[in-house]
């Protein structure tokens, strides 16, 4: 899988997501209201299913900085190892 499908896959999730923040369809969700904002973790977990889906492994990553916590995801493939 290239960069630049991955890239075009993501950007269809944050579309999807984006739009249907617009529509007022997490108007009474507790995390996705604020999107992109707060929901870090919750986001890559379903962007890690929908590229699962389309034939891209990830790996799950958080770390905290000064009190401010963070997640996001690596592309499981040749140039990554993942963690023993």
């Amino acid at each position: 899988m290239t960069d630049i499908k991955i890239k075009e896959f993501s950007q269809t999730f944050k579309n999807a997501i984006t739009e249907a923040k617009e529509n007022g369809q997490f108007a009474d969700d507790i995390l996705f209201w604020r999107f992109p904002k707060a929901c870090c973790g919750d986001t890559c977990y379903l962007l890690g299913e929908f590229l699962k889906r389309r034939g891209i492994d990830t790996i799950y990553v958080c770390g905290d900085f000064n009190g401010q916590t963070h997640a996001w995801l690596v592309v499981k493939d040749e140039r990554v190892k993942e963690p023993i």
